[in-house]
């Protein structure tokens, strides 16, 4: 089941500012990458990772949902990081279709991928209440947050969101 969660609300309208605080970014801030893909190059924390950001340019330009944000960190002899998605029409985010993604995600593991069904208690899905500039009514937004032994884990982790996103055929109904 997906948790209902509440963000800062310097985060409620996407695209974001950046946040500078304690003399380091916090947040780069939020990139339209579906509306401006060619701006991929921006986001730091994929850079080294090409299949990654192959999957997240993937996810927004060829797909019914887009991207919102992506943070990768390491700490205590692991690595964490999440990916935010949303619908592109702010209709798909108030589907209650869109609160099962979870439920699909785990069946298209089991359906197809069964190398990653281990990978399934790293997962935690949570969502909140989303504005996207240009969009006539609020949405909501996925946060997945994934967990891994160390960032290349995290990594093969986050791309396989990716992947799901990719490939899943979302209905409204």
């Amino acid at each position: 089941m997906i948790e209902h969660t509440k963000f800062n609300d310097s985060f409620y309208t996407f695209p974001y500012k950046p946040r500078y605080e304690k003399g380091a970014y916090d947040s780069y801030g939020g990139i339209d990458l579906y509306s401006e893909p060619h701006r991929i190059d921006e986001i730091p924390e994929i850079q080294p990772y090409p299949q990654l950001k192959k999957a997240i340019y993937h996810l927004n330009t060829q797909t019914s949902f887009m991207s919102l944000g992506i943070a990768l960190w390491e700490a205590e002899n692991a690595a964490f990081g999440y990916i935010q998605i949303t619908g592109q029409q702010p209709e798909m985010g108030l589907s209650p279709n869109f609160l099962l993604l979870d439920e699909c995600f785990a069946d298209w593991v089991a359906s197809n991928h069964q190398e990653l069904q281990e990978m399934l208690q790293a997962y935690r899905w949570e969502w909140a209440d989303v504005r996207v500039s240009g969009q006539s009514v609020p949405s909501r937004m996925l946060s997945i947050h994934c967990s891994g032994r160390d960032v290349n884990d995290l990594v093969h982790g986050l791309t396989w969101i990716c992947a799901f996103f990719n490939s899943v055929q979302f209905s409204i109904d």
